[in-house]
């Protein structure tokens, strides 16, 4: 499988990175599709029809594939994004002090984190140390929050 992927990498990036990830099997049948092969027929007849050569209308056909399907995971980037922003709309307008201030409490706890770590050892007290993933999750959920809000507040300016 790794002729194949060579090969990919060349001409079809998105196919090759998916070929080696769980979509698997997506990827092979976009190659037996622009290969020619019968549907089903597997790993080892695209790497046979790959090794024997491809024909120009082949590799237009294989590069075709992997735009429609760099295609089709931006997409489902941009759903992703939607699915977030109508989120955090809902979450705006069922009102509530909770609903409305985590994410402030989220960034007021992040703050004192940030200057505890620089102001404790300056009296010789040990800050707490919280897990990298916990501070790059509050990041992200602050920079989104705040990215937002300022949007809401360019739209708000007029």
């Amino acid at each position: 499988m790794s002729d194949i992927k060579d090969i990919l990498k060349s001409v079809a990036p998105t196919l090759a990175t998916l070929l080696a990830g769980p979509e698997a099997g997506v990827a092979v049948s976009a190659l037996e599709s622009a290969l020619g092969l019968t549907p089903g027929s597997g790993i080892d007849a695209v790497n046979s029809a790959m090794n024997a050569g491809l024909t120009g209308d082949q590799i237009v056909a294989i590069k075709k594939a992997d735009l429609e399907h760099e295609e089709r995971l931006a997409q489902t980037d941009a759903d992703q994004v939607v699915a977030v922003n109508a989120t955090m709309q809902q979450e705006a307008k069922a009102g509530g002090w909770f609903a409305g201030s985590w994410r402030s409490a989220c960034g007021w706890s992040f703050a004192l984190y940030i200057a505890s770590a620089w102001a404790l050892p300056l009296f010789y007290i040990q800050p707490i140390q919280l897990s990298p993933d916990l501070v790059m999750a509050l990041g992200a959920i602050l920079g989104i929050h705040t990215w937002h809000q300022g949007v809401a507040e360019v739209k708000r300016a007029g």
